[in-house]
C-alpha cells in the first residue's frame, strides 16, 4: 500500500507536467516532470531502506508480526535509527528526500491554476487534498509501525534478547539513511540535475524560454526570484525551532532549573502491570478503521468456521475481520473477471490449424481493407 501511495505522488507530479507541455505552461512542465523524477529516486532509497531494516528486525526476532516486537530499540540501535530515519523520509518530513520531491509537486500542482485548461484549474486544488490526506496517513502508518516494533516494552512470543544485524546489514541501512539525508540537504544543487531532462522534454515540445529555476542553490535565503523555492535547511531550521519552542517557553517561565525528574512504576488500578498492557498496532489503527469504515466492507475472515464454533469462541473470531473496499468489489474484480471470461473465449480460436490461422489473417486483412475504403 506504500508503494501504490507514492507511485500515485508521482503521477500527480508527472501528470501536472503532461498538463503543462499540453497547454503550453513551461513552468508547470518542468516543475511537475522534476516533482515526478525526483520522488521516483527518492523512493528507491527510502523504501530500500525500510525494506532493509525490516528485513533485519524479521531476521533476529523471528516473526512478522508487529504485536510480538516491541522495545528493539534498545537491542538494535543501529537498525532503529535507519528505519526512523526511513519513515521520516516516507513521511515527508524535512530535511529528508521524501519532503523536498513532496514540496516540489505541491508547487506544481498549486501553480496549475494558470493553465488554460479548465479540468486542470478544477483537478489540481483536488490533488494537493489528496496529497495533503496521502501525506497524513503515510505519517500515521509509519509512527504506528515505528512505535510497535521499536517502541514501548518487549512483548510476549518473541526472544527476550536480541542482538544487533550483522555488520554488512548494518552498512546497507546506514549507506541508504545517510543517501536519504545527503539528498534531502543536497537538494539545491541535485534538483538542477534531475531538472534537465524536464527542461529537454519541454524543448522538445516547443515551450520556448530560458532554463526553469528550481532550486537557489544550498543558501538559506534564496536570492533572486525562482520559480520554486527549493531550501530544505531553512526549512529544517524552522521546524527544530519550533520542536524546541516549548523548551524556549519553559525555560522564560520557570527559569534555567531543570524540572525535576520522578521515576515511577506505571499504575495499573492495582494489578500487576504486564508488557500486554501496553498500547498495540491494532489498537494505534483503530480510530482509522471507524473513520474509514464507510469506505470498506468489513466482512469476517473465517465465516463458515465462525458458524460451527461456540458462542465464546465465536465472539473472538468474530474480531478477525478483514476490510474489502467498495471500489475493488464492485469495479476492480469485474472488470479482471470480465477480461479473465474474455481471454477465455479468445482462447478458444487457437485450435493448432493452419488453415483457420490463414483464414484469421485474411478476415482481419478484408476488415480492414473495407474500414480504408470507407
Amino acid at each position: 500500500y506504500s508503494s501504490v501511495e507514492n507511485v500515485g505522488i508521482m503521477l500527480m507530479g508527472i501528470g501536472a507536467g503532461m498538463a503543462g507541455l499540453a497547454s503550453g505552461h513551461r513552468t508547470l512542465a518542468v516543475l511537475g516532470l522534476t516533482a515526478g523524477l525526483f520522488h521516483l529516486l527518492g523512493h528507491a532509497l527510502f523504501k530500500g531502506l525500510l525494506f532493509l531494516g525490516a528485513g533485519a528486525v524479521v531476521a533476529r526476532v523471528g516473526t512478522r508480526n508487529l504485536e510480538r516486537m516491541g522495545g528493539l530499540a534498545r537491542q538494535m540501535p543501529w537498525t532503529s535509527a535507519g528505519f526512523l530515519t526511513g519513515a521520516l523520509a516516507a513521511s515527508a518530513l524535512p530535511p529528508l528526500n521524501g519532503f523536498v520531491s513532496e514540496w516540489l509537486t505541491y508547487q506544481a500542482l498549486v501553480r496549475a491554476h494558470a493553465s488554460a485548461v479548465p479540468a486542470v484549474k478544477v483537478l489540481a486544488p483536488l490533488g494537493v487534498a489528496a496529497l495533503a490526506m496521502a501525506g497524513a496517513l503515510a505519517a500515521l502508518c509509519f509512527v504506528r509501525a515505528y512505535g510497535a516494533a521499536f517502541g514501548g516494552p518487549a512483548r510476549s512470543g518473541r526472544p527476550a534478547e536480541v542482538q544487533e544485524a550483522p555488520g554488512p546489514m548494518v552498512a546497507g541501512i546506514a549507506f541508504l539513511a545517510a543517501a536519504c539525508l545527503g539528498l534531502g540537504l543536497g537538494a539545491p544543487a541535485v534538483a538542477p540535475l534531475v531538472a534537465a531532462p524536464a527542461e529537454g522534454l519541454a524543448a522538445a515540445a516547443g515551450l520556448a524560454g530560458g532554463a526553469v529555476s528550481v532550486a537557489a542553490g544550498a543558501s538559506l535565503l534564496a536570492p533572486g526570484d525562482p520559480q520554486a523555492v527549493l531550501s530544505t535547511p531553512l526549512v529544517a531550521i524552522l521546524l527544530i525551532g519550533a520542536l524546541a519552542l516549548p523548551l524556549v517557553m519553559g525555560t522564560l517561565h520557570g527559569g534555567l532549573r531543570p524540572a525535576r525528574r520522578v521515576d515511577a512504576e506505571p499504575w495499573a488500578a492495582g494489578y500487576a502491570y504486564s508488557p500486554r498492557m501496553a498500547g498495540t498496532a491494532r489498537g494505534f489503527a483503530q480510530p482509522l478503521r471507524v473513520l474509514f469504515r464507510p469506505f470498506f466492507q468489513v466482512r469476517p475472515l473465517f465465516p463458515r468456521l465462525g458458524a460451527a464454533l461456540a458462542p465464546g469462541w465465536r465472539r473472538t473470531l468474530a474480531a478477525l475481520a478483514v476490510g474489502e473496499d467498495w471500489w475493488e468489489r464492485w469495479l476492480h474484480r469485474p472488470l479482471a473477471l470480465g477480461a479473465l471470461a474474455l481471454g477465455r473465449q479468445v482462447q478458444r480460436l487457437e485450435q493448432g490449424n493452419v488453415r483457420l490461422y490463414a483464414l484469421y489473417i485474411i478476415a482481419t486483412l478484408l476488415i480492414l481493407l473495407l474500414a480504408v475504403v470507407r
